[in-house]
């Protein structure tokens, strides 16, 4: 790793409910605009959840810095937005018809080529199958009953079941977030609760998001009026559920975030890298501790007497990136000799997953949830 981290200082899973409404408690609005109007609805009318859908709701502090020394927070989000009213189609339902990149729901009436928009993604989710619940794609195209897919797998090859029945796949819709969608536009000082802009990557607020390969730095741009890197216009980049995000304050005005969502309410999966590192979340909004975690059942983890030797998993705890591995010959998570299956990685923590071997391509976690919802 070649980035020195600070942890986000505050990420406390409130609880969640199942109470009804009729609005959707996220919405695409700008990062100020968002973040007050779900803290004014939170402190006046307590959580609020979206027809029949349990919800909870997260708060983050984003300490103040400074241009010379910037506060770097780590975060990610565990909850995902709800459709907002209006929405023409299906939101959820049977899976009729699957190619290798596509997914058919007969009579799903969707707008074509309206769920494929650079600025407002949406993401379809597998919703059951012992093998195939939480399967999340980002959809690049629609027509009125067929979505076509961003995957890394051929879709034909996951056991889906398209026959109708009580076994058949089901799928769910709901928005994803863009930087801007998610950050909003930035302002001279980073005041009110506002990310901070400026005209290069040295004197703004920064988020990184890591591809794969490494991290992307991303600011807003206050001559342009949009998110950049470089002097590329970024608006759209696309904010993935399993995405590990770092937020380098540089304002002297601290970050105040509450953001609300949907609660998973099925397994999920992400794919991590055979070798090298991978930046992700753990994608529940509850803390979990290593020996409950499961990372250590992943297929391919590998499991050694040394921490040189076995694959690591590395969990920032306020001062530093602690590095953890699974002990063979202990089957216990340790951090050097000592004991720590018990150790907690907060809702919302990005984790380093780091893979010693020397393979291509990636391997399937399966989280599988860790509470029950009523």
């Amino acid at each position: 790793m070649v980035l020195a981290l600070t942890l986000l200082k505050t990420y406390i899973f409130k609880g969640y409910c199942s109470i009804q409404v009729t609005q959707p408690r996220r919405n695409k609005q700008t990062m100020t605009t968002k973040f007050k109007f779900l803290f004014a609805s939170l402190v006046l009318a307590g959580i609020t959840t979206v027809s029949a859908q349990t919800v909870g709701y997260v708060s983050f502090n984003f300490p103040a810095g400074s241009v010379a020394a910037p506060k770097v927070s780590a975060f990610s989000l565990p909850l995902r937005d709800s459709v907002a009213s209006g929405f023409v189609g299906s939101t959820s339902g049977g899976i009729t018809g699957v190619t290798s990149n596509t997914l058919t729901s007969t009579g799903a009436g969707w707008t074509a080529s309206s769920l494929n928009l650079a600025a407002s993604p949406y993401f379809v989710r597998i919703k059951n199958g012992t093998n195939t619940a939480g399967y999340t794609f980002l959809i690049t195209g629609n027509t009125t009953e067929v979505l076509t897919v961003s995957t890394p797998v051929d879709l034909t090859t996951l056991g889906l079941v398209t026959t109708a029945g009580s076994t058949q796949s089901t799928f769910e819709i709901f928005p994803g977030d863009t930087i801007l969608s998610l950050f909003g536009n930035g302002t001279a000082d980073g005041s009110n609760n506002t990310t901070m802009g400026g005209s290069s990557a040295t004197n703004a607020d920064v988020v990184r998001v890591h591809d794969g390969n490494g991290f992307k730095e991303y600011y807003f741009n206050l001559a342009n009026n949009r998110w950049q890197e470089g002097g590329f216009n970024r608006n759209t980049v696309v904010i993935y559920p399993h995405m590990g995000i770092t937020y380098m304050r540089r304002a002297t005005t601290a970050l105040d975030v509450v953001i609300s969502g949907v609660v998973p309410d099925t397994n999920l999966k992400a794919y991590i890298k055979n070798s090298g590192a991978s930046y992700v979340s753990y994608p529940f909004p509850v803390d979990v501790t290593l020996g409950n975690s499961g990372i250590q059942s992943m297929p391919g983890w590998v499991k050694a007497d040394t921490a040189t030797a076995a694959d690591n998993l590395l969990i920032w705890d306020g001062n530093g990136w602690k590095t953890y591995y699974y002990h063979q010959t202990n089957n216990r998570w340790q951090e050097g000799g000592f004991n720590r299956t018990t150790t907690v990685i907060p809702a919302g923590r990005p984790l380093w997953i780091v893979k010693k071997g020397v393979a291509s391509g990636t391997t399937l976690w399966d989280f599988t949830i860790p509470y029950a919802l009523n």
